[in-house]
């Protein structure tokens, strides 16, 4: 990006901005969440028809225990994706906080997989509880995972991309447990899927979340954001943890056909990168080289979006979905 100092659009002003609008975001996404989806593990009335239906839960496939100990192994480095969060803040306290109440939802996975296998009979709490302290031996690091540092903007982009993928794999789980009722018309499994729906629903919020975050930073910084949406959807890969079912969860999502390459790149990578105005990875690519030759006062929107709360002094661009940019208003 060539910076020019032109005011008053400035990076000192951009930032400033960028934080506002943050701001405005979560505090806009939390009164959402306190009415459409506030709910509890320990509270949910689907443990009592777990616990009702234990005595069936022999009859269920090892498949299905395989994958919720897996799903349990993947949320269960919840305190060290919000550990990344908050160090990728830096001085930002709107997003410390907003990685913080974006923690307390993720916590709530990792309790509900734990309690559809003890509840249900097909785990004992201290098989979970072995599970959890041999998982806990590894530390998931957001360095380690994709390469790069756990900036706002980075974390944004590689969490549009896990955060579709896990609601994607919970869907899947949600029908794969639907067909087997079909099969076999065991009750517990319409119990278990329902269990999943919550986490499934809250996976989509996220992930919407992080859109917006991210379109916050393509608008001010297209730059920043650009560059973290090419390292996110060229890298992406299933999280770097270790815990003690990896290798098997990871045969039986594939086998299940909860999870398969074809699946990844038609439903989470190209409506990931559309859902950011742009056609497919080249075009992201050529977006990085454009973004490059954008002045310093530029301000970027997305096709179709109001030219709204534009500052004094700014050029915009709209994105276009090849990656290139078409001045607007200046």
């Amino acid at each position: 990006m060539v910076y020019l100092n032109t005011d008053p659009i400035t990076l000192v002003g951009k930032e400033t901005a960028i934080q506002k609008a943050i701001r405005t975001q979560y505090d806009t996404y939390f009164a959402k969440a306190v009415v459409a989806r506030a709910w509890f593990p320990k509270r949910l009335k689907e443990r009592d028809e777990l616990r009702r239906y234990r005595e069936v839960a022999a009859q269920l496939i090892s498949e299905i225990r395989e994958m919720l100990f897996g799903f349990l192994g993947v949320e269960s480095f919840v305190d060290d994706y919000v550990f990344a969060g908050i160090q990728g803040a830096g001085d930002s306290i709107t997003i410390r906080e907003a990685t913080i109440g974006w923690g307390v939802e993720e916590r709530k996975h990792g309790q509900t997989f734990r309690y559809s296998l003890v509840d249900s009979g097909l785990a004992t709490q201290a098989e979970v509880d072995k599970f959890l302290e041999e998982a806990s031996e590894d530390t998931w690091v957001f360095e380690r995972q994709t390469g790069h540092a756990a900036t706002p903007y980075n974390a944004s982009a590689y969490g549009i991309v896990q955060e579709r993928q896990t609601k994607h794999n919970y869907h899947r789980f949600r029908q794969f447990l639907k067909a087997e009722y079909e099969r076999t018309k065991n009750p517990l499994l319409l119990v278990l899927s329902m269990m999943v729906w919550y986490v499934e629903r809250d996976e989509g919020a996220h992930e919407s979340n992080f859109r917006e975050i991210l379109r916050i930073y393509l608008r001010y910084r297209p730059d920043l954001a650009i560059e973290a949406m090419n390292q996110a959807f060229a890298t992406y890969r299933m999280p770097e943890v270790r815990f003690p079912n990896k290798e098997q969860f990871e045969a039986t999502v594939y086998s299940a056909g909860v999870f398969s390459l074809m699946d990844w790149g038609r439903s989470v990578l190209s409506p990931a990168i559309q859902s950011m105005g742009l056609k497919d990875r080249n075009a992201v690519r050529a977006a990085e080289v454009a973004v490059q030759e954008l002045p310093e006062n530029a301000v970027v929107v997305l096709p179709n979006k109001p030219l709204e709360g534009i500052p004094e002094g700014a050029e915009v661009y709209q994105l276009v979905s090849d990656g290139s940019f078409q001045l607007v208003a200046a």
